[in-house]
């Protein structure tokens, strides 16, 4: 993919993201069900990951395959810590879902 396409591709995944976590803050602003609060959370993480491997270039065709590769790419390497990722207590993506049930 050419550099603009992949920049072109990142901003529209980050402006996914920033809609998404608003449209989380909204919904637990006006009491919205926990559900959709953690579901519009998620995928701003999600794109958010998305973004970032778009920037690496390594962009999986399958949604475990984007958590699994983040894992790899951010965990593994240290730039996230280990505590968050899937070889601990699950992945960002995860713990975010058992922080909201508690």
């Amino acid at each position: 993919m050419k550099a603009e396409h992949s920049e072109i591709l990142i901003q529209h995944r980050l402006e996914q993201a920033r809609n998404a976590l608003n449209d989380a803050r909204i919904l637990l602003d006006h009491n919205g069900s926990s559900q959709s609060i953690v579901n519009r959370a998620y995928y701003g993480m999600f794109y958010s990951a998305l973004a970032l491997l778009q920037k690496l270039g390594s962009i999986p065709s399958r949604h475990t395959g984007v958590i699994s590769t983040f894992d790899r790419e951010f965990y593994h390497k240290g730039i996230f810590p280990k505590r968050l990722s899937n070889a601990g207590s699950g992945t960002l993506f995860n713990n975010l879902v058992d922080r909201v049930s508690e």
